[in-house]
């Protein structure tokens, strides 16, 4: 397995955008989408968690070096 080619932080955003819909969900009510948010989530983690501790080695941070803050603050503006 390798994951090269993939984004970590691509995957943290992808990971936090999914949370944050789950907890609109959940005050808005349930239906089938919230299943499949969760699934969503669940497998992101599980990406997230085999790049950081078991496929880490063939993982290229050098090429994913985007500052977080740049893609969050365009969001973060639109809720002020």
């Amino acid at each position: 397995m390798f994951v090269v080619g993939l984004s970590l932080q691509t995957q943290e955003l992808t990971a936090l955008v999914l949370a944050v819909r789950i907890c609109c969900r959940f005050e808005i009510g349930h239906n089938i989408h919230t299943f499949l948010d969760i699934a969503s989530l669940v497998s992101t983690a599980w990406v997230i968690y085999m790049m950081r501790f078991k496929l880490y080695v063939t993982y290229n941070q050098h090429l994913d070096r985007t500052p977080k803050i740049c893609l969050v603050n365009p969001t973060l503006l639109k809720f002020f």
